[in-house]
């Protein structure tokens, strides 16, 4: 035993050594799926490549946010995929791709081929979807749904019906029956969306607005539907329509829309001596919206008419005055209700401007209408003020003012002044500056369909040179000034438009393509980006997987916002960066749509502004309703600091934009005191990791 064991000794010696184990090369990482995302169409290859395992949702998710070609075409050979969760995924992501301007060719024919023998969940997909991207074809499948089918999609389907009715795809008999038997909100957003309504749903509608207590909700969408079902011909009963279809004003105004002017402008003013005084905020803010409508009608308010108004303004301000502090919002409402009815005031020869009111800030933004419908003393005069509104320092102001001497482009008088003015706001700073003066040459040359322009005009010229700058640096603002450029009817405009044809973004490319094609009569096609996007100056890794809770402190106290990264990558990002920079502080809310949204976030504060970079477009499934906080955007890819949080339901915004996070429950009750011109005193962020306690 012993010279065996010394011979294994000796063979073991002499046996050369052994090597080390060698472990093969570490893969270098994989890029995340957002991070692929925002390279748009040079990543699409490698994310169909990962629309298997794991990663599918996300990466079927990001085909459909990019939406070039190929992505659409391999979204659609998804849907025969034998796993639901990805058909229903690829089906989503087509009706994001939809929204955002691409062409999904038979997608909704793929999906009624699907519908029949499709599980519950997946025909609740389905019918979201067809929403998003149907058309006439998919009413029949949505509305034989409504009566019968579980609530989930009965309520699915119909607000799909609802959507293709703000497509303006007109509605059948049997769908109509369908809706009006079907109770509840959905229902009622369909039928209300109805481009073509019969006039058997008039009283329906009326039942429910007559109702003593019924759903908010509800009440807004049947006060929206019937005056959309009788929209009295007359100055009066237009102005309802256009301004009730986010918000009722009130019942005494809105039904009586479908009586005469004076019998409606009564019952304002009734309605309005009582509840600008003993009415509360949400009373006061409804009256507001009604003299707003009212002001922009001059011819419903004559010298009849001017004593009542007078003793309303009075009792406005003895309420201003008398509000306790602590109802800051009430005092800011009925300051801004002084202005309207001295902007109604205003309208007499004798008034000699400038108008002076409770709220200064909303005085300049409504006197420029009064001296544009002629009051305020001689031309010479007035077009003295309206210069002194053109250079003063609010951009708002200015915006007004340019909308209101619009209006005087054709006045023999004051035409080359008007002319004047439009030049030099196309020179102006602001962006919102910028982009009125160029709405307001588009709306002129269409109310004249005849060329008005010429090359050598210098308006048309100073258009041509703000385009060639804004390409690089303001896609909304470039899109709206080749919009203008196709309005002139000038075919050498179609030389700024060449320059967009190949941009990095693909609003600007499409609203390039638009143009060319109106000032060469030929459609150049979709074009392909000259290069991938600039990637975004953010980082969305560290917020993977964490909470993120955003705080902004107004006057009123402090909104919560929960963000969610995994949602929104990018956009969260942005809003988490901003805010450390303390690129929110300070800012005002520029809008606010009662019963709709309230929104805010831009620099500038007219709704043209932004952080100095865009981001790209990120909807998802989650929906619009009360409380959720979505990123505002003029098209595909064009979103930056700007944010919104939602009144309330807006099915059509789903799939369309991009869904950052929601309002925290402990919040609700501050954001019906936030209006424009109200301020975020302070923005701060706070990250956790996913399973720290509430505070």
């Amino acid at each position: 035993m012993r010279s065996s064991v010394l011979a294994l000794a000796a063979l073991l010696a002499c046996s050369p050594p052994a090597k080390p184990t060698e472990t093969p090369p570490a893969e270098p990482p994989k890029p995340a799926i957002f991070e692929l995302e925002a390279r748009r169409e040079a990543a699409v290859p490698t994310l169909i490549a990962r629309t298997r395992g794991d990663e599918a949702p996300r990466a079927i998710q990001a085909l459909g946010r990019i939406g070039d070609t190929p992505a659409v075409t391999r979204l659609l050979a998804s849907l025969a995929d034998p796993v639901s969760a990805r058909r229903q995924a690829a089906a989503r992501a087509l009706g994001f791709a939809a929204l955002l301007g691409s062409d999904v060719h038979d997608a909704e024919t793929r999906l009624l081929a699907w519908w029949p023998n499709a599980a519950l969940a997946e025909q609740i997909t389905i019918a979201e979807v067809l929403g998003q991207l149907g058309g006439a074809a998919s009413l029949p499948a949505l509305t034989g749904v409504l009566r019968e089918a579980p609530e989930p999609l009965r309520a699915t389907a119909a607000f799909a019906i609802g959507r293709l009715g703000r497509r303006k795809i007109d509605f059948d008999p049997p769908t109509r029956a369908a809706l009006t038997e079907v109770p509840g909100l959905a229902a009622l957003y369909a039928i209300a969306s109805d481009p073509s309504p019969p006039d058997d749903t008039h009283a329906w509608l009326r039942l429910l607005v007559d109702a003593s207590d019924p759903d908010p909700a509800l009440r807004r969408l049947a006060v929206a539907g019937l005056l959309a079902r009788s929209p009295a011909q007359s100055p009066l009963g237009d102005c309802i329509v256009r301004a009730t279809h986010t918000q009722s004003i009130a019942e005494a105004f809105a039904f009586q829309a479908d009586i005469s002017d004076a019998q409606a402008l009564t019952r304002l003013r009734q309605w309005a001596a009582v509840y600008a005084i003993h009415g509360g905020l949400d009373r006061s803010r409804q009256l507001l919206a009604g003299l707003a409508c009212v002001a922009a009608k001059p011819e419903l308010v004559g010298p009849e008419h001017r004593a009542e108004l007078v003793a309303l303004r009075s009792a406005v301000q003895v309420a201003e005055a008398s509000a306790a502090p602590a109802s800051l919002a009430l005092r800011k409402t009925l300051a801004q209700l002084d202005c309207r009815l001295a902007q109604l005031l205003a309208r007499d020869p004798a008034w000699q401007l400038p108008l002076i009111c409770l709220a200064q800030a909303t005085a300049r933004s409504i006197e420029p209408a009064v001296l544009a419908q002629g009051f305020g003393g001689t031309w010479p005069q007035r077009q003295l003020r309206l210069d002194e509104l053109l250079r003063i320092g609010d951009p708002g102001a200015r915006i007004a003012t340019i909308t209101a001497i619009a209006t005087l482009w054709d006045d023999p008088v004051a035409g080359q002044a008007v002319q004047a003015w439009l030049l030099a706001a196309l020179a102006d700073r602001k962006l919102g500056v910028v982009g009125a003066a160029a709405e307001a040459i588009t709306a002129r040359c269409k109310r004249d369909p005849a060329p008005r322009f010429t090359d050598e005009d210098p308006l048309w010229r100073a258009l041509v040179q703000k385009t060639g700058e804004a390409i690089g640096r303001e896609p909304e603002l470039y899109t709206t000034l080749v919009a203008t450029l196709a309005a002139t009817k000038v075919p050498a405009g179609a030389r700024s438009c060449d320059a967009g044809l190949r941009h990095e973004n693909p609003s600007v490319r499409e609203a390039a393509r638009t143009c060319i094609t109106a000032l060469r009569g030929a459609d150049p096609g979709p074009q392909l980006p000259a290069g991938a996007p600039t990637r975004p100056p953010v980082d969305p890794a560290p917020l993977q997987g964490q909470r993120v809770q955003w705080f902004l402190t107004t006057e009123y106290g402090e909104l919560r916002i929960d963000l969610d990264a995994d949602a929104a990558p990018w956009a969260v990002a942005a809003i988490v960066e901003l805010t450390r920079r303390g690129f929110y502080d300070g800012l005002s809310f520029h809008r606010d749509v009662p019963g709709f949204v309230l929104q805010g976030g831009d620099p500038e504060g007219t709704g043209w502004g932004g952080p100095g970079f865009t981001l790209p477009s990120e909807p998802s499934a989650r929906r619009f309703e009360h409380g959720a906080v979505g990123i505002a955007d003029a098209g595909k890819d064009t979103g930056g600091s700007q944010f919104f949080i939602m009144h309330g339901r807006a099915p059509h915004l789903d799939g369309r934009y991009t869904w950052v996070g929601r309002l925290h429950p402990r919040s609700y009750a501050l954001l019906p005191l936030l209006t424009v011109g109200d301020r975020i005193l302070k923005a701060t962020v706070v990250i956790q990791p996913p399973f720290a306690a509430d505070p």
